[in-house]
């Protein structure tokens, strides 16, 4: 008979590698780049409003891309992203999602207020055009619902988490739909973002969990230890928010999150499933 402990299912968040000399040496060099690349981020952020939006959007890739080379972050995209105006929805890992996806696609993201208050990472959300909600406040959903419309009328890229916090990456949570309401008010589509951070064997990198007691420093000193880290982006097939027929309604803006929830959850588990470990060219 086997040892009932045999069918306990596996402690997640996986366990990290213990952090070596080496890999402490090498999180303290990673350190080093990583404030200069901020500070080089902060100096340029500050000449957005002379800037055309073309120009933003070069800024914005750019230093995103130099962000994840200093922390040793590698990208595996597949998928087109879609052109402005869309809304891109995506499941929440991480504080770095945000710079991983504008590594490949600028857009101006919605995050919690608290991170406002982030040493550096903070001003740089601001100066880069992030619109900060706060959670406690249901009426700041109507407003952000309002902000999110009137940007994507004008034909921005935008984006937004739907879990509203961050995952422990074996499921997706819940998508809220309040945000989701921004698409139909203004007819832009809704790209859907599958997002995975994976180990050099291809499994879930532990070092980028951020959730439960971890907080920010803690979490930036594990990515910087980390041996390897790969972030898998998916962009999936747009979501059209516009009826089909003058005889039909418009879609349900908690249907539309339940799609976008299905195919970004079926996605990840044909990532989990395939274990690929050959990052593509970013």
């Amino acid at each position: 008979m086997n040892d009932t402990n045999d069918l306990a299912p596996a402690p997640w968040p996986p366990a990290r590698q213990p952090v070596t000399p080496a890999r402490a040496l090498r999180a303290v060099w990673r350190g080093v780049r990583l404030l200069t690349v901020f500070a080089q981020g902060r100096l340029a952020l500050t000449r957005f409003p002379e800037l055309t939006p073309a120009q933003r959007d070069a800024v914005l890739m750019n230093w995103s891309r130099d962000v994840l080379r200093a922390l040793g972050v590698q990208l595996d995209v597949a998928g087109e992203p879609a052109p402005g105006p869309v809304l891109v929805v995506a499941n929440h890992l991480s504080w770095l999602d945000i710079m991983a996806i504008n590594a490949r696609t600028p857009a101006r993201f919605v995050a919690k207020s608290e991170i406002r208050s982030w040493p550096l990472v903070g001003t740089l959300c601001a100066l880069s055009g992030t619109l900060f909600i706060s959670r406690e406040k249901r009426s700041d959903a109507r407003r952000m619902v309002s902000d999110l419309t009137q940007r994507l009328q004008q034909g921005e890229v935008m984006g937004f988490f739907p879990e509203g916090t961050t995952g422990e990456g074996n499921t997706v949570l819940r998508f809220y739909g309040n945000l989701f309401q921004s698409a139909l008010q203004s007819g832009a589509p809704i790209q859907p973002l599958a997002l995975r951070y994976a180990n050099a064997s291809g499994g879930y990198c532990p070092d980028t969990y951020f959730g439960g007691d971890v907080s920010f420093a803690q979490s930036v000193w594990r990515v910087l230890c980390a041996p390897h880290v790969t972030c898998q982006l998916r962009f999936l097939p747009a979501l059209d928010t516009t009826p089909a027929s003058p005889d039909t309604s418009a879609p349900d803006r908690n249907q539309l999150a339940r799609d976008a929830h299905a195919q970004i959850s079926a996605t990840l588990a044909t990532l989990d499933a395939a274990r690929s470990t050959a990052p593509l060219a970013s």
